[in-house]
């Protein structure tokens, strides 16, 4: 089993999109800072957001209703947000239903560039 470090976050502002990097589980516990991170990635109004999401080891339903929150207040806000994730945490979030309500890119790794946004 993988292990993955403690919930942390940081932005990256680029030319295409602000990359929002998330690691560590997103859950009951985390819930809370993942939404400060989210607000943060959308302050300045980009008109894309990444979340990158290949450094999370585990979503829980709490993080699940999380994501689709973030995805509707980036809607919003008139900003798209696309994720990328690992094909793990993707099957996980098929388990809840929830793909078809994300945008999810190809995983290229952590805070490298997504090619397609």
């Amino acid at each position: 089993m993988e292990k993955y470090a403690p919930f942390s976050w940081h932005v990256q502002a680029r030319p295409d999109a602000a990359y929002l990097i998330v690691s560590g589980d997103l859950d009951y516990t985390t819930r809370d800072a993942f939404r400060t991170a989210v607000d943060a990635a959308l302050t300045a109004r980009p008109g894309r957001v990444v979340l990158d999401l290949t450094g999370v080891g585990f979503v829980s339903s709490e993080g699940v209703s999380a994501l689709l929150n973030a995805t509707r207040q980036a809607a919003h806000t008139g900003t798209t947000l696309a994720i990328t994730a690992t094909p793990r945490l993707v099957r996980r979030l098929d388990l809840f239903g929830v793909t078809t309500a994300l945008h999810l890119l190809p995983e290229t790794g952590h805070g490298d560039h997504h090619p397609g946004i």
